[in-house]
């Protein structure tokens, strides 16, 4: 029996891993019978075994089910703000690069200016313009993420607006706006998804982090990154807490990582 190669095996691992999770976000209550924010003081600090697989908390709640019903917080908030950096970003970088001259000049250094800005930095400054909770924190990610995707849509849109099928359309009375929505951004949705998956990854990672700084998810929401939070003063005697929260949020990383790459580069060659 032929064994596939390690690339294909870590891709459907990948694949299965985001269906489950996607599964976890639709319907919590499937995979587990505990609930995500009622303990019992009997159960605190349970260690991992046969009735908690994930042990409890410090309040006697189930790891395993917080972790299920944090997946209902955080996938979402990451899609939230991925959408934010997408729709922004795209509409920058496409601006930037069919309008060219000025236009081109400004956009682009505004963008190079917020690249220059640590992407964690103006997340922290925008939520805490905008307040906490996980929707706020999403849509701060997300406006630090919109440099990213304007550099590579505005590089896109610029080689392609040169190719001889945009200039045909030109010479053939196309409009601007047709021009740019029927030929030039269709030519650039595969570098664009491949962007949006590797950009959800981050989004995961960034969201966790404010959740574990404090300016996500109030408690006793269950989040990830404030899991993660509430388990670091309890490493040396619960170190469940923090362990299987933070492979959660390592295994959806590497997933959807893995995933991008397939779909930038789908013969798997190496550039």
């Amino acid at each position: 029996m032929k064994i596939p190669p390690l690339s294909q095996i870590s891709l459907a691992a990948s694949w299965l891993l985001l269906g489950l999770l996607l599964a976890m976000v639709a319907d919590p209550a499937l995979f587990t019978r505990y609930s995500a924010t009622a303990g019992a003081a009997v159960e605190h600090l349970r260690a991992p075994s046969g009735a908690h697989w994930f042990g409890t908390d410090q309040l006697g709640r189930d790891v395993f089910a917080r972790i299920i019903y944090g997946a209902n917080r955080t996938l979402p908030a990451a899609l939230i703000a991925v959408a934010t950096g997408l729709l922004a970003g795209a509409g920058i970088g496409a601006l930037a690069g069919a309008a060219g001259g000025r236009v081109d000049a400004v956009l682009t250094g505004l963008m190079d200016v917020l690249m220059s800005i640590p992407e964690l930095l103006m997340s922290l400054t925008i939520v805490i313009l905008l307040g906490f909770g996980t929707i706020h924190a999403a849509i701060a990610v997300g406006i630090g993420q919109i440099a990213g995707f304007a550099r590579i849509v505005r590089g896109d849109v610029t080689r392609i607006s040169a190719m001889t099928f945009v200039e045909a359309a030109r010479g053939g009375g196309a409009t601007f706006a047709g021009v740019l929505w029927r030929h030039v951004l269709p030519n650039c949705m595969t570098s664009l998804i491949g962007l949006s998956v590797l950009r959800y990854s981050t989004a995961i990672l960034s969201i966790a982090t404010l959740g574990f700084l404090g300016y996500g998810a109030p408690p006793p929401a269950p989040e990830w990154g404030l899991m993660i939070s509430e388990g670091r003063d309890y490493l040396a005697t619960a170190w469940w807490m923090t362990t299987f929260p933070g492979l959660a949020v390592l295994l959806v990383a590497l997933a959807t990582t893995r995933i991008s790459r397939t779909i930038v580069d789908p013969a798997g060659k190496r550039r």
